[in-house]
């Protein structure tokens, strides 16, 4: 439906969000439109930058709830858990609101029939064919936003981008465990009480020294040894 997407590329344009500069285009790649889905709190984990929720229709509630300090899931892996004092209430009823929907939001409960829309950036659009990207802006009236532009309008309303998957610093305790054993070994090398100590389980001190040439026999039979010993270099010394 060509002619559907282009009017709400165009509704869009006629109602912006507060915050954008004056001929400037929201960007965007993807319209979802809703009918009375009072979607459960949530992150939307298959989007980029930011997102433009807009509700109209005969209701009452229906308000969005947001969490701008979601720390994330590997901090908080279910979104339910994160304290409800900390979560924002927005009224997006006739009006095109900007939000991060990475961090969790979700919709209060309403009366009456609500719709919504919801514009976002799908991740990866950049590799979508030249001649689909034509056609989208011929026929659609949607431009896919070069990403560099897309990323500073965005930071013009509030957005900040966040750091690459991987990127945060390796701690002291995160030297990985090939150089500790490394490090461990030189230093058993080097300090026969330090080998000792590093005895792995179950090794008696009497089969480790073995290994490492010591004289382990037993007492009484070292000094018979001894003895004889003497006695054959005794007997050497008279020849």
């Amino acid at each position: 439906f060509p002619s559907v997407t282009r009017a709400l590329c165009r509704y869009l344009a006629d109602n912006p969000p507060a915050g954008l500069e004056k001929g400037e285009l929201f960007p965007f790649t993807t319209i979802c439109l809703n009918k009375d889905y009072a979607a459960a709190r949530h992150r939307d984990i298959n989007n980029c930058g930011l997102t433009i929720i807009r509700a109209f229709g005969d209701f009452t509630g229906g308000k969005l709830r947001h969490w701008p300090k979601d720390p994330g899931p590997r901090a908080v892996p279910e979104p339910s858990a994160l304290p409800d004092k900390e979560g924002v209430t927005i009224n997006v009823q006739g009006v095109s609101t900007v939000v991060d929907s990475t961090k969790a939001h979700e919709v209060q409960e309403f009366k009456g029939t609500r719709y919504s829309l919801v514009y976002f950036t799908f991740p990866g659009y950049e590799k979508a064919e030249k001649e689909l990207q034509e056609k989208l802006s011929t026929h659609c009236g949607l431009e896919l936003p070069r990403r560099p532009q897309a990323d500073r309008i965005w930071a013009s309303l509030g957005w900040v981008e966040p750091p690459p998957s991987g990127s945060r610093k390796r701690s002291a305790r995160a030297v990985p465990r090939a150089e500790e054993g490394a490090a461990e070994a030189k230093a058993a090398a080097a300090s026969p009480a330090k080998r000792s100590k590093m005895r792995p389980r179950g090794v008696s001190a009497s089969r480790e020294d073995a290994d490492q040439g010591a004289d382990v026999r037993d007492p009484e039979k070292r000094a018979e040894d001894e003895v004889a010993e003497a006695k054959d270099d005794d007997d050497d010394d008279d020849d």
